[in-house]
């Protein structure tokens, strides 16, 4: 059983690039339009708002979308969590 050792979040704006690309990379995201509005709001600090309306992507998509990043960059987390106890 893994358990979490802490809560750690994605937070806007905390992300570069090539972490969010590789990040990116687990999901089955594929829209483009949906992909630069989380760019913005993981990589550039733009606001949820900002990001998807800059890009025309329906609010309720985005915040899935937000989810499901959240929940993979939390696993990798604790992947690593398990992986450095080795």
């Amino acid at each position: 059983m893994i358990e979490k050792k802490k809560h750690t979040n994605l937070e806007q704006g905390s992300l570069n690039d090539e972490a969010f690309e590789l990040l990116l990379g687990l999901t089955s995201i594929r829209s483009e339009p949906l992909i630069e509005a989380l760019r913005d709001h993981y990589v550039f600090n733009l606001s949820k708002s900002a990001s998807y309306t800059k890009h025309g992507v329906d609010k309720t998509i985005f915040s899935r979308k937000l989810r499901v990043l959240e929940k993979v960059f939390e696993s990798v987390i604790q992947f690593l969590n398990v992986y450095k106890e080795r």
